[in-house]
């Protein structure tokens, strides 16, 4: 009687030991209560030369790197463009690729211009589309609806594992507003060459600048579905790594 007594209990602590394994399916950003926290403390920059651009880290320390970030700047003849990316290192490593919709505007615009193009033709006039994802000006018309960036979360918004959009591979999380052009020839006139230009401004971004946010990940290794969150910030030409925090097993 007792051996069964004892194999009784023995079963219900294992019982108890692997029910205490399974984490809870939510998590509120910012909260601590039951997560393992490593801070992290480190500044990203971009700009040339910098060489302080990435990072790297293992969220479960199972000597396996999970995420790394990379803070970039471009340039190009209309100017620079910082951008950060974040990407999953291995299949068992997610982060919340919630996208949102936005709206792209777009605004047609003449300009004239006096200038010698070939041989009897005296004026250029340029046709501007514009496309910008804000309003240039009242009478702007909305072109089209843009699925955004993976979406940065602020602190007290909640978590869940069985959320649709988690991602195991790579996003660009941050951009700075940034105009391209391109343009080709549409018609010659006796007197006038029409040229259509296109201008694209890159105001589609997620990230507010000096507002700490909250990156949702998730590491789905042995079985269990951890959850926690990269804690940052975007300042200027730099972007600023707090901490990030994965659920405790027990």
């Amino acid at each position: 009687m007792k051996k069964l007594i004892f194999l009784g209990a023995s079963c219900l602590l294992i019982f108890a030991c692997k029910k205490d394994q399974q984490p809870s399916t939510s998590i509120i950003m910012g909260d601590v209560s039951s997560m393992n926290v490593t801070l992290v403390n480190t500044t990203l920059e971009a700009c040339s030369g910098c060489f302080n651009t990435t990072y790297v880290f293992d969220a479960n320390d199972d000597e396996i790197t999970d995420f790394r970030f990379y803070f970039y700047e471009s340039t190009n003849s209309f100017g620079s463009r910082i951008s950060c990316s974040i990407a999953s290192e291995n299949d068992q490593a997610f982060f919340l690729d919630n996208d949102f919709k936005q709206d792209i505007y777009r605004r047609y615009d003449t300009v004239y211009a006096d200038t010698s193009l070939q041989s009897g033709q005296t004026t250029v006039r340029y046709v501007r589309s514009l496309w910008s994802c804000d309003p240039l000006q009242n009478s702007d018309t909305v072109f089209q609806s843009w699925t955004g960036l993976p979406e940065g979360l602020n602190e007290t918004a909640n978590l869940s594992v069985n959320d649709q959009d988690w991602s195991s591979g790579s996003a660009i999380l941050t951009s700075d507003p940034y105009w391209n052009q391109t343009g080709q020839l549409a018609i010659n006139h006796p007197d006038t060459a029409e040229l259509n230009l296109f201008y694209s401004k890159n105001t589609c971004t997620t990230f507010e600048e000096d507002v700490i946010k909250y990156i949702p990940i998730k590491i789905g290794a042995g079985g269990v579905d951890r959850l926690g969150w990269i804690k940052v910030k975007l300042s200027g030409n730099q972007f600023f790594l707090y901490e990030y925090a994965l659920q405790n097993l027990n």
